[in-house]
């Protein structure tokens, strides 16, 4: 300024050249300064920043890794789940399958036991029928040709002689009854049905209790063994009935309906808690479940005490 003021223009731009030229260096310096200031500032927050990043980085990895472990350790766990379930359902279908054929083996022996016994029970029956029977009837024919005798005897003779012709009778006529029982001829000879029905013509002559029959005739044609079980169930349930039940009527029906024979059985006694019948000691209801049971079918007790009894039996046709 001051050689400006003296109109030293020539000066005035060497100074302020030098002037401009210190200040520029002045700035040149500062900014430097400041450069590096920010540099070192924006190299500190970088390294700041990426510690940072590690650091999330790092929390990052640890949440990932502990995702990692826990679905690791949950399918583990499933694996280990499906493995103890899969061997729980193994042992619960093998001990299944080991009942049912436990169960098969079992109603098969029953079946190879009751066929066995119903071809003695008919063998016994015959040998009574046609050995025992017939020899009684003889004995009955050589002792009446002696009629003739004992009549010119006194009368203690004769009163011998006719007590003994009614001990034959009564000795056939037991015969015959035995026979029966072990194997009714009807059973054998005409089917399952009339021998049903000349049981309850039997149970009903004797007077003490009714039954009343309702069966169809055109029950399908059982093999020998399934006709002896159906008959036995009857005959083992019309017995209870008989020793137990103090009924008065009967009323059974019979039918078929188509792959099953149908068995409907009810009565006016006593009844009985149902509850009881697999605590029973008697071989009765135990012969009439196993043969139920031989026939793959099902069985139903209804009953109330005082309220009579009612028995609802499906049994399947093997033949």
């Amino acid at each position: 300024m001051l050689y400006k003021d003296k109109r030293d223009f020539e000066k005035s731009l060497i100074y302020f050249k030098k002037y401009d030229s210190i200040k520029a260096l002045i700035y040149s310096v500062e900014s430097a300064k400041s450069i590096n200031e920010m540099q070192t500032k924006y190299e500190t927050e970088k390294k700041e920043h990426q510690l940072k990043l590690k650091s999330v980085e790092a929390k990052n990895q640890r949440n990932r890794n502990k995702v990692q472990i826990l679905i690791f350790l949950g399918v583990v766990s499933i694996i280990i789940f499906i493995s103890i379930f899969s061997f729980y359902r193994y042992k619960q279908i093998h001990k299944a399958q080991q009942i049912i054929e436990k169960g098969q083996q079992e109603k098969i022996l029953f079946k190879a036991v009751m066929d066995s016994e119903g071809k003695e029970r008919k063998r016994i029956a015959q040998e009574l029928h046609d050995g025992l029977g017939q020899l009684l009837c003889t004995a009955k024919m050589n002792i009446s040709s002696l009629d003739d005798v004992v009549l010119k005897s006194d009368n203690e003779d004769i009163a011998a002689f006719n007590n003994s012709i009614e001990l034959l009778d009564e000795a056939v006529a037991e015969v015959r009854n035995i026979s029966h029982n072990l194997m009714p001829n009807a059973l054998i000879d005409i089917g399952l049905v009339p021998a049903i029905t000349e049981l309850v013509k039997k149970i009903n002559s004797a007077g003490k209790l009714k039954v009343d029959l309702k069966c169809t005739d055109d029950i399908i044609k059982l093999d020998e063994t399934e006709a002896i079980a159906v008959y036995r169930i009857i005959q083992e349930v019309l017995n209870n009935t008989i020793r137990h039940s103090e009924a008065k009527n009967v009323e059974i029906e019979f039918y078929q309906s188509e792959k099953k024979l149908i068995l409907n059985i009810s009565d006016d006694g006593k009844g009985m808690d149902v509850s009881k019948i697999k605590e029973s000691k008697g071989i009765g209801w135990k012969n009439i479940y196993s043969r139920v049971s031989m026939l793959n079918g099902k069985i139903e007790i209804i009953s109330e005490i005082g309220k009579g009894t009612k028995l609802f039996i499906d049994l399947e046709i093997i033949s």
